[in-house]
Order: C-alpha cells, then structure tokens, then sequence
C-alpha cells in the first residue's frame, strides 16, 4: 500500500505532502515543535541488545578476568573428565598408563597457566581469574568423586583447590612484585630524564 501511494505522489507531483505524512498514513508528530526543542524522533531501529532478558545476566562476561578463568576452568574440567572416564572405563589404555596421565597433567599443567600469562603484569586480575577457572575444576572434581569412590580416597576437592590456591597467590605475589619494581624502574627514568632536561 505504501509502495503504491509513493508511485502515485511521485507522478502526481505530491511528493512533498507524501514526505510530511507518517508511516501510517496519518500526520507524523513534531516533537520539537510541542517542547520548543529540537528533539529528534527515536528511531525504530534501536539497539536491542539493552532489552533483552537476559542480557544483563551475561554482562559479567565482558570482564576479561571472568570470561578468561570461565574458559581456562571449562577446558581443564572437560580434560579430567576425559582422563578419568579414560582411565577407568577403557581397558586398552592400560598399557601406556604413564603416558595417559602425564600428557593429561600436562595439558592441565598448560591450562592452568593461561590466566598467569594473560595477566602477568596484573595481579589482581591474575589471581581472580586463576581461582575461578581453579574452582570449576575443583568441583568437576567433586562431581567425578561421586561416581569413582577412590578419587576421594586420596585428595578432595577441598584439597584440590586449595593446592592450586596456594600456588596461585604464589604466582599473583611475583607479579605484584614484579609490577612494584617495574612501576619503580620507570618512575626512576621519568625523574632522570626531568632532571637532565
């Protein structure tokens, strides 16, 4: 229909009263000219990101932080759950246990690390990234105990993650160290070349 009407106005010459009639077919409504400003219409193609439901629900991950321990975390949980139902369920790979579980801490080993080499030189972030990519192992961990009865008999997922706690403020004190002497070492060189200048 409107289609039809704006081929009509342009033969006809009408173009202009066509332009000052609204989408609908009635008189379109100036804001400005109600409030004395010049206030432009909204327009109908609005971001709609903002109105979702559940879009605030998953703000939390624009944190780089978050997002990184999230992604570190579901890797490392989806490796021992594969390492464990390897090693207990798949009787070929008995004959080269010692290979399975060293290339399985290994890769865990290396998983584990992301979050140190990500924020090296940002302690803060570093250790709450590593605890929460730490923690979902910690509990995929607790998960598995309750079906292999032994995994509990030796450490528990408390004792998990508070082994990888430790080493993680380990990690997160070096770079707090670290990141003093850098921030000393360049504040230093500011002073000198204020100095020599």
């Amino acid at each position: 229909m409107q289609g039809s009407k704006f081929r009509q106005a342009i033969g006809s010459g009408k173009l202009q009263s066509f332009r000052r009639r609204g989408p609908h077919g009635g008189p379109r409504k100036h804001l400005g000219k109600q409030f004395g400003k010049n206030i432009r219409e909204p327009s109908p193609f609005m971001s709609v990101n903002a109105h979702l439901p559940g879009y605030r629900k998953f703000r939390v991950f624009q944190n780089a932080a978050i997002r990184t321990g999230v992604y570190a975390g579901v890797c490392m949980s989806a490796v021992l759950v594969l390492w464990i139902f390897v090693a207990n369920r798949e009787a070929f790979s008995e004959g080269f246990a010692r290979e399975r579980n060293l290339a399985a801490a290994v890769l865990i080993g290396f998983l584990a690390l992301i979050p140190v080499f990500r924020f090296l030189r940002l302690p803060g972030r570093l250790l709450v990234s590593s605890l929460i990519g730490w923690g979902l192992l910690s509990i995929t961990y607790r998960g598995l105990c309750l079906y292999f009865r032994a995994l509990n008999d030796r450490y528990s997922a408390f004792h998990i993650f508070m082994i990888g706690a430790v080493i993680y403020m380990i990690f997160a004190t070096l770079s707090w160290i670290g990141s003093c002497i850098w921030r000393l070492r360049e504040s230093h060189a500011s002073h000198s070349n204020h100095h020599v200048s």
